[in-house]
């Protein structure tokens, strides 16, 4: 990273040093953010299985301990401008309002549910892979409206960045992924705890070790029906922000 304003920012150019004729491309016009190869360059085709097995999008563990600890430094102060800005809080505050009661009747999950005062999490209550040896720390509202939502979400940000932090503290090495291969004629259940809340899936395995049948319940499908109880003798104006706040996708109810 380079410093930009006082800020950390990627840099605009390799360390041209650090690459086999690097002066060579430097002074060739080559740039790597570019789909483009420089005028001239060798057009080289990479082949999956025989140039390279796998491609990994993520930040190097060094440059992750500093970029968490900058969100982690300004996350409030953003929280805090949204706070004060009383425009913002007249439009939230009171604004699609889901009782405790109504969360669990018509059985809401994620950030909806936990905005509304239900404290669960399968993360923590139905541990699956690491979660069980993370320190999670679970948000929790009492409202049950549009503020609370967004409240809620600021603090599900604040506690991902701790996690990130705790894994990246006992991050081992060795494969990124191991092979899958089920028993022919077997079936099983996964669930996880999606940003939008329980996300299951059942796979059914034929005879043949393929997949016979998916069936997928998005957190959506159970939120989709909590929604309109909160519409109820609302203001149409808010209604947009109502909806916003709950992190609705229609694509999570196809069947």
């Amino acid at each position: 990273l380079v410093p930009v304003a006082c800020l950390p920012c990627w840099p605009n150019q390799p360390r041209w040093v650090q690459l086999v004729d690097g002066d060579l491309l430097r002074d060739a016009g080559v740039d790597f953010e570019q789909g483009h190869s420089a005028p001239g360059a060798e057009v080289l085709e990479l082949r999956r299985g025989h140039d390279f097995d796998k491609v990994v999008l993520a930040f190097p563990p060094a440059v992750q301990d500093s970029v968490c600890g900058a969100l982690r430094d300004r996350s409030p102060r953003y929280a805090a401008m949204l706070e004060a800005s009383t425009t913002h809080l007249d439009r939230l505050i009171t604004t699609g309002v889901l009782s405790r009661k109504l969360a669990f009747d018509q059985g809401a999950t994620g950030p909806i549910e936990r905005a509304s005062g239900l404290d669960r999490d399968l993360r923590r209550d139905q541990p699956y892979a690491a979660y069980g040896e993370l320190p999670l720390k679970v948000g929790i509202r009492a409202a049950g409206d549009a503020h609370a939502r967004q409240q809620l979400r600021i603090t599900e940000i604040e506690n991902s960045i701790d996690l990130i932090q705790a894994l990246l503290e006992r991050l081992p090495g060795g494969p990124i992924s191991a092979p899958c291969r089920p028993s022919f004629g077997s079936e099983g259940l996964g669930w996880a705890e999606s940003p939008r809340g329980s996300l299951y899936y059942a796979v059914h395995i034929n005879g043949d070790g393929l997949l016979a049948r998916v069936k997928i319940k998005s957190p959506s499908f159970s939120n989709w029906r909590v929604f309109p109880f909160t519409v109820h003798d609302s203001n149409m104006m808010d209604y947009a922000i109502n909806e916003a706040s709950f992190g609705l996708t229609i694509a999570g109810c196809d069947r």
